[in-house]
């Protein structure tokens, strides 16, 4: 059984990955809105969450759920997520760009990512942008 779920997950991390691929290439544009994507350095200013980084941490640490099975097989590590913050400050398209190396700790991250509230959006000459946002999130048993 392990073996199945396993397979799964690995079919499933590299459609993500072809799909990540597809992205990069497609002239940065999000086809949902066909608004432009910047990068985090293109923006003159960032967007920011709600209360700042210390809100942030404190909104990952509270929605964070371990995996059960992740815990069983003592899993940690870090996975980095890729997601758009879009010009109204809506997180979209969060996408593992890193793994863990563990299936259910990337899901587990593309979740609490895809569940966050509305962002102050970057602006670009004053006007409100779509952004590129990579973000860590740490798994540590303790």
């Amino acid at each position: 059984m392990k073996k199945i779920v396993l397979l799964f997950g690995l079919s499933l991390f590299t459609l993500n990955i072809q799909a990540q691929v597809g992205i990069e290439k497609s002239n940065a544009t999000d086809s949902a809105t066909t608004e432009r994507i910047y990068d985090i350095q293109q923006v003159d200013k960032q967007p920011k969450f709600p209360g700042g980084i210390t809100s942030l941490q404190s909104y990952i640490n509270r929605s964070l759920k371990y995996p059960q099975i992740s815990r069983e097989n003592n899993s940690q590590g870090r996975v980095i997520v890729r997601f758009v913050i879009n010009s109204n400050g809506t997180v979209t398209n969060p996408q593992v760009v890193r793994s863990s190396g563990d299936f259910c700790l990337d899901m587990e991250a593309v979740r609490v990512i895809g569940s966050m509230p509305k962002w102050k959006p970057g602006k670009y000459k004053g006007k409100p942008v779509c952004v590129f946002f990579t973000l860590p999130i740490v798994f540590k048993l303790q």
